[in-house]
């Protein structure tokens, strides 16, 4: 379906259409960085501790994470841009000054 909208254009693609693709889209860029991480080799070396169901917690984490930061004000996130681009001005005036010593 994909490939034939492409094709197609999005001229043809009613409403309801459009949210399976998002929903497509969406599941796929949520199952292929998992199936990544499945994929890398794994350590064979016996450890004493090792984290169960390795890409399964790190994407649920990642999926609750970016829930949460959605449900913060708008106020928080000027709040937090402001002190972002503060904290980027003191590294670099702090790089550039140990940089001239």
């Amino acid at each position: 379906m994909g490939i034939a909208i492409l094709l197609e254009g999005l001229d043809n693609v009613s409403g309801k259409d459009y949210i399976w693709i998002l929903f497509g889209v969406g599941v796929v860029g949520a199952v292929v960085p998992v199936l990544i991480i499945y994929r890398q080799p794994q350590s064979q070396v016996s450890c004493t501790f090792k984290v169960p169901l390795l890409p399964v917690v790190s994407s649920l984490s990642s999926c609750i994470n970016i829930i949460l930061m959605l449900k913060l004000s708008s106020a928080t996130w000027i709040r937090f841009a402001v002190w972002m681009v503060l904290g980027e001005a003191w590294k670099l005036v702090s790089h550039m000054t140990d940089h001239m010593m």
